[in-house]
C-alpha cells in the first residue's frame, strides 16, 4: 500500500535525482577541463530545464520498473493512505485488507522548524526537485550527507553555495582528512561554509532570503534546509505501538515492534537512515517472518558520500579499534588515476593485529563509492587481510589502490 509514488524517498526525492544532478556537474567540469586530453571546448554551457527532464524521465522509468516487478512477483500494489484498523487489519479508505504480518515501511518526511515552513524560497530536500530554474545563490542548512552532496553538484553548476553547520565540522562521521579533502574542493568553487554555528533567524528579502548565522547574515536566493528527517506519522488507532523517544517505531533485533505480529523496516525504525539498510532489513524481517531464524547480526553498513571527491566507509576505523594496524596510500601511488587525471584521495585500510581481520577502510577520491564494494565481504564475514596475498586485479585498475593499502599495513607503523 503506498500513499504516493512506487520507490519512496530513494528514488523520487533521494537518492536518485541527486546523483543525477551530481553526474551532470561531473560532466560539466570534466568537459570544461579536458584541454590534457585533447579536448578543446571553446564554450560548455549548462540547462537546467533539461537536466530536470531527463531526471523526471530517469525516475519515471524506474517507478515503472519498480510496479513492474511487484507485478511479476505476484504483488498488489495499493494506492492510497493506510491506517492500522487492528494487528491484522489495514484500512485503506472505506477497504480493509487483513493478513497474518503486517510491515511499515514508511519512511520519514523533511524535519524542519514550523517558523521557516511558510517562508518563500524556502526548500526541503524534498522540495529542491520542484524547481524550474538553477538557483543563482543557496544557503544550505545542514553539512551532513545530502547537504554536502547537493552543496558538490550546485557549486560545481555555477551556483553560489553556502553550507552552514551547527556542529564543529561538516560530515562529522568521516576522517579529518576525507572531510579536508572535500572542503578544499568545494572552496576552489566559491562555496563558504560555517561550522559551529546554528541558525537564529530567516527573514524574507526583495531578492530571496536572509539568514541570520549567529552575528552575521547570509543573503541568498534560497534556503534548502537539510538538517535530517523525522519519521513519517503512523496511523496506529488505538494499538499500542511503541515509539523510541525521537519518534521512530521501536524495534527488537527481528524489526519487530511491540505489537508481535507488525514489523517496521526502513528509515521508519531509525535505525540506519539509507535506502540499502533498509532493503537489507527487510529481507532479514521476511527470512524471520517465514521461517522464525533471528536476526544474528545485522549486515555492516557501507556509508557514501556522492560529491568530489567522493567518500566511502565501512567497518570499524583505528580510532575504534583496540589493536589496529593501518595501511594507507595515496590515489597518486595508483597508476590509472594519473590516466584518469583523478589523483587526489586515498585508500585506507585497518586490520586488527592479533587477529588479521580487517576491520574497516575509507575510500575517498574518484569513483570511491564503488570501490568501497571490494571490501564488503571481507569486512562483513570477517576475514583476513592475508587472503589479499591471493587475489589479483586487473592494471591498471583503481581497484590496485586496495590491496596496496593492505599490504601497507603490514610494513608500517599503526600510527600512519
Amino acid at each position: 500500500i503506498e500513499k504516493e509514488a512506487p520507490g519512496g524517498c530513494c528514488l523520487n526525492t533521494g537518492c536518485i535525482p541527486t546523483k543525477i544532478i551530481l553526474e551532470a556537474a561531473s560532466r560539466y567540469v570534466r568537459a570544461a577541463d579536458s584541454g590534457n586530453y585533447g579536448i578543446q571546448a571553446e564554450k560548455v554551457s549548462f540547462s537546467w530545464s533539461e537536466l530536470k527532464k531527463h531526471s523526471e524521465k530517469v525516475r519515471a522509468e524506474l517507478r515503472s520498473s519498480v510496479s513492474g516487478l511487484l507485478r511479476s512477483r505476484k504483488c498488489d500494489l495499493i494506492h492510497g493512505k493506510a491506517m492500522l484498523a487492528d494487528e491484522h487489519t489495514v484500512a485503506v479508505g472505506d477497504k480493509n485488507f487483513t493478513a497474518d504480518t503486517i510491515i511499515l515501511a514508511t519512511g520519514t518526511q523533511p524535519s524542519i522548524p514550523a517558523r521557516f515552513a511558510g517562508l518563500r524560497h524556502f526548500l526541503t530536500t524534498d522540495s529542491f526537485w520542484d524547481m524550474e530554474k538553477q538557483p543563482e545563490s543557496v544557503a544550505i542548512v545542514g553539512g551532513g550527507v545530502a547537504g554536502c552532496e547537493i552543496a558538490s553538484a550546485l557549486c560545481r553548476l555555477g551556483t553560489r553555495v553556502t553550507i552552514i553547520e551547527q556542529m564543529p565540522e561538516i560530515l562529522p562521521i568521516f576522517d579529518g582528512e576525507a572531510v579536508k579533502l572535500l572542503r578544499e574542493e568545494l572552496a576552489g568553487h566559491g562555496t563558504d561554509i560555517l561550522c559551529g554555528r546554528a541558525v537564529s533567524d530567516i527573514t524574507e528579502t526583495e531578492d530571496g532570503l536572509r539568514v541570520s548565522v549567529g552575528d552575521q547574515t547570509v543573503d541568498c536566493e534560497y534556503v534548502l534546509w537539510s538538517t535530517g528527517r523525522k519519521a513519517a506519522a503512523v496511523e496506529t488507532g488505538s494499538l499500542p505501538l511503541k515509539l523510541t523517544e525521537r519518534g521512530f517505531v521501536d524495534v527488537d533485533r527481528n524489526f519487530r515492534t511491540s505489537v508481535g505480529n507488525i514489523y517496521c523496516v526502513g528509515d521508519a525504525n531509525g535505525r540506519e537512515m539509507l535506502a540499502h539498510a533498509a532493503i537489507s532489513q527487510a529481507m532479514l524481517a521476511v527470512r524471520h517472518i517465514c521461517t522464525g531464524s533471528p536476526v544474528s547480526d545485522d549486515p555492516v553498513v557501507p556509508q557514501t558520500v556522492f560529491t568530489a571527491p567522493a567518500i566511502a566507509r565501512i567497518g570499524i576505523m583505528e580510532k575504534d579499534c583496540v589493536n589496529a594496524a593501518v595501511g594507507k596510500i595515496p590515489y597518486s601511488a595508483v597508476g590509472y588515476s594519473h590516466a584518469a587525471g583523478e589523483e587526489k584521495g586515498y585508500f585506507k585500510v585497518v586490520r586488527d593485529i592479533e587477529t588479521d581481520v580487517l576491520t574497516g577502510a575509507e575510500i575517498v577520491g574518484y569513483h570511491a563509492c564503488e570501490l568501497i564494494h571490494s571490501l564488503v565481504p571481507f569486512i562483513n564475514r570477517r576475514l583476513t587481510a592475508g587472503m589479499f596475498s591471493d587475489i589479483m586485479y586487473a592494471h591498471p585498475t583503481l581497484t590496485e589502490g586496495i590491496k596496496l593499502a593492505v599490504e601497507a599495513s603490514y610494513i608500517r607503523s599503526p600510527q600512519v
